[in-house]
């Protein structure tokens, strides 16, 4: 078998940033600095080691990009490639000719690390000619060809292998930018690519649910219980996350937030917009009566680890109380979603956030949902 690994070293590095995605970052990759991606692409690659290299000799012959975008991740996690795949473009466009080298090749199936602009990159290159599976390492990760944790991936990596998957066929698109940031979620491209599908197991996230509804009456009555019960936004320190349902709950208020990113708000004014991981940090730390308002994305039911990656491990050990989290959601949505999921990077900190909570879902109306790291669900 041969497998194809593309990393692309700067995926991610928006999130802590508070920036809304890592594509205006590419200049950095060709100064060595290495992204989220990287540092995942490590873990993973770590924790799939014995499964590369303790098969019979031969069984996996490994196709690496060169340098940072793959070579090195994998010397890291001490694992020998067998063959360097050189990338000749500029940095933003790497990923695509890695995948397009690396199907001319014939390898089997390509892993790479990255977001959707990575995937939407590796799904052009390789043409529908090799299956593609992503692991979510960037800012954002709608789509639906990202594995729920390292555990899944191992899982999908053994029975491709044995023989035991099937290859099908999924869409996979790009958002615009700007419009995300107003709260409208438009497609402006989208290619198919072939991917890796289990009949026993479910191995991969959702894609964004782009059905479920907006009840403005529903949101009202949730902003409505936070001012009454919590005095949000006047009284006391918020961290108010990304997507739509937020932004409209603080767009009540007179609050201008955009889909993407986290916006702090102390005693009635805006502190930070977008804030960075440090800023968050910094709120948790000097004010003790902060809190952090989150929703699930519809679809993929994922409350930390898909489009907030300024929440780190660090910024989330500071929260110290999980009561700080207060969770919103319209009814649709959460009906929608069989489990809240969490992917910090960090299972002593994914552990911290699970079980049952509490869901805000109108005016005085909670429901009660499951909060599960996306390691321990095999989503059936």
């Amino acid at each position: 078998m041969k497998l194809g690994i593309i990393v692309n070293p700067i995926a991610g590095l928006g999130g802590p940033l508070g920036l809304g995605g890592s594509d205006g970052l590419s200049w950095l990759a060709e100064q060595g600095v290495k992204g989220p991606s990287y540092k995942r692409a490590v873990s993973y690659l770590s924790f799939l080691r014995e499964a590369l290299i303790s098969k019979e000799e031969g069984l996996v012959e490994i196709f690496a990009g060169e340098g940072l975008y793959g070579h090195q991740s994998l010397a890291e996690a001490r694992i020998e490639p067998d063959v360097i795949v050189e990338c000749r473009s500029s940095a933003n466009l790497c990923s695509r000719e890695l995948s397009v080298k690396m199907a001319d090749e014939g390898v089997d199936l390509i892993i790479f690390f990255g977001g959707d602009g990575t995937a939407f990159d590796v799904a052009l290159g390789s043409n529908n000619k090799v299956p593609i599976v992503g692991v979510p390492a960037g800012t954002k990760m709608y789509n639906p060809v990202f594995v729920l944790s390292e555990h899944h991936l191992l899982e999908l990596l053994s029975l491709f292998i044995e023989g035991e998957t099937e290859i099908i066929e999924k869409e996979v698109f790009l958002v615009d930018e700007e419009l995300l940031q107003k709260g409208v979620y438009k497609i402006i491209d989208k290619t198919t690519c072939k991917t890796v599908h289990s009949e026993r197991k479910m191995l991969f996230q959702d894609s964004k649910d782009l059905a479920s509804t907006i009840d403005e009456e529903e949101l009202m009555g949730i902003a409505k219980f936070l001012e009454e019960e919590y005095g949000f936004p006047l009284k006391g320190s918020w961290i108010i996350g990304p997507g739509r349902t937020l932004q409209k709950i603080v767009g009540f208020y007179g609050f201008t937030k955009g889909f993407l990113g986290f916006m702090g708000i102390s005693d009635g004014k805006v502190v930070c917009h977008p804030c960075s991981s440090s800023d968050l940090a910094r709120i948790l730390t000097e004010k003790e009566d902060a809190r952090i308002l989150l929703s699930p994305i519809g679809g993929s039911g994922f409350l930390v680890g898909r489009g907030n990656k300024e929440l780190t491990p660090r910024v989330l050990r500071l929260i110290g109380d999980k009561s700080r989290i207060l969770i919103v959601s319209t009814k649709d949505k959460l009906r929608r979603i069989k489990y809240m999921l969490v992917d910090t990077g960090d299972a002593f900190t994914d552990s911290l956030l699970e079980g049952y909570t509490r869901v805000i879902v109108g005016y005085y109306e909670e429901m009660v949902a499951k909060v599960l790291s996306s390691s321990k669900t095999d989503k059936n």
